[in-house]
């Protein structure tokens, strides 16, 4: 599966190190397309594979890039999967940058010139970018439930106007 953003897309989002580890960067960018999107959106990796698959596709860069819809004669507009695969991955990244499994325990990484924060302000900041990037997902999900774009696929969630139910109670959670 090939990956929906790169650490250059992240870095439009939010400012983060040229120097954290490509592995580390790009496995956050996994679980982000494939466990935050796929278990927000209530559907399988199917979707997100055809996703990456298909990214030259309009209608995929259309999703990827966000855009407008009309529903009920209003326009709606929603930001890009793009986008919130950014804060979600930025969110992953944060919460595993600076710790390490050594043969001692579990470590903070910490460089010379670096000054490490304190956990709270570590959870706090990745927080709030996996909110940002729920609230994205809030637009895509009704992007998808009432546009015919992506009729010819099988999402694996309610395509119909009560799909926004599904929304309104996984944002109390």
């Amino acid at each position: 599966m090939n990956l929906l953003i790169s650490l250059e897309d992240i870095e439009k989002v939010r400012p983060i190190a040229q120097n954290i580890p490509l592995n580390m960067v790009e496995f956050a960018i996994r679980e982000a397309q494939t466990v935050d999107f796929a278990k927000f959106m209530g559907c399988d990796n199917s979707f997100v594979y055809y996703l990456s698959e298909n990214q030259t596709e309009t209608r995929v860069q259309d999703l990827m890039c966000g855009g407008s819809y009309v529903v009920d004669d209003k326009t709606r507009y929603f930001t890009g999967l793009n986008t919130a695969l950014c804060y979600f991955a930025y969110a992953r990244i944060l919460n595993t940058a600076n710790v390490r499994i050594t043969a001692a325990g579990v470590v903070s990484k910490n460089k010379d010139q670096s000054v490490t924060l304190d956990s709270g302000a570590i959870v706090q900041a990745a927080s709030q970018a996996v909110g940002v990037g729920r609230e994205y997902l809030v637009q895509i999900k009704d992007y998808l439930c009432n546009t015919d774009v992506w009729d010819d696929l099988d999402l694996g969630f309610n395509n119909e106007v009560s799909g926004r139910v599904v929304i309104t109670t996984l944002r109390k959670a």
